[in-house]
């Protein structure tokens, strides 16, 4: 795995860091089949008057994730974090966190300015998306990156997160605040961009299943067995089979009941796979990336 820090990325750009990270690999005899994508981090820094920078932010936040944070230092506010996992936003005051932690007062020439203009904060506004996300959104490989970055940004900025004004009214009487429209429109160059399409790979894997399966089972007879852990012994598979009947009454499950369960579940993978299959379309209508699955030998897709 090769991460490209911040300096080189700055310096270089991402096209450029790519291709000469391929040649150096290149040139030490690897032969290149695949670059994929595993994270990515995209950014924004956006001059905010002091007025709108405050603690009251979160308020305006519309998301579609649960979790968020207030970055305080000394009671001051710093900062907002917005999701947890495979997608999350970060808003913090950039020359704060220069100052305090990176240090990297290069930045200043890259935003043409010796120092933040008085009444206003420079903001950065980023992104941090890993690989499970990128690829919901048709993002697999490097060059798919790097061909869709005001996509993806769309995507992030107008459909994941907003900010609007009135947050105690309904969505549809809401309107986005100014300066968000301005962090929407002004990535890269800001030429408009459509949203990538986001959508889940029906995954149903039989050995991932079976796995399961038996993990549950080997628990299930390790609390009930006399604490016998003596090496080289054998539980024939038909053994534990009646422990399936037991769990079944403990738990009251009947026949009518597993029947409903398992018509549950195949109606569930049926608007699965129909989502993902109208996901792809509307990413192929658009000139999107396509999410590439195979057949796995199980059943299942990777």
């Amino acid at each position: 795995m090769v991460e490209i820090r911040s300096v080189t990325l700055w310096r270089l750009g991402h096209l450029k860091a790519v291709e000469r990270i391929l040649a150096l690999l290149k040139e030490q005899g690897a032969q290149i089949e695949k670059v994929m994508a595993s994270r990515a981090d995209v950014c924004l820094d956006i001059l905010l008057r002091e007025s709108i920078w405050n603690a009251d932010l979160p308020k305006h936040a519309v998301k579609r994730a649960v979790h968020g944070g207030l970055y305080q230092a000394d009671s001051v506010f710093c900062g907002v974090a917005i999701g947890k996992g495979d997608l999350q936003a970060r808003l913090y005051d950039k020359p704060y966190e220069i100052k305090t932690k990176s240090k990297k007062t290069w930045m200043y020439d890259v935003w043409g300015l010796q120092d933040v203009p008085e009444g206003a904060r420079i903001v950065r506004v980023e992104f941090q998306l890993r690989r499970e996300v990128l690829v919901e959104l048709g993002i697999d490989t490097i060059w798919n990156l790097i061909d869709h970055p005001k996509n993806l940004w769309t995507y992030c900025t107008e459909h994941w997160l907003k900010f609007q004004d009135r947050p105690d009214l309904h969505h549809t009487q809401q309107k986005t605040l100014p300066w968000w429209k301005t962090v929407q429109n002004g990535f890269l160059g800001g030429q408009p961009a459509c949203p990538l399409i986001r959508a889940k790979i029906v995954n149903a894997n039989k050995n991932q299943i079976a796995q399961q399966l038996f993990g549950q089972l080997s628990a299930l007879l390790a609390l009930e067995s006399d604490g016998d852990i003596t090496p080289g012994g054998e539980i024939q598979i038909e053994e534990p089979l009646s422990k399936v009947i037991e769990t079944a009454a403990l738990i009251g499950m009947n026949p009518s009941k597993l029947h409903e369960r398992v018509r549950r579940k195949i109606a569930k993978y049926a608007h699965d796979a129909e989502k993902f299959q109208a996901a792809q379309q509307a990413r192929k209508a658009q000139g999107l990336p396509v999410i590439q699955t195979r057949p796995d030998a199980k059943g299942g897709a990777k």
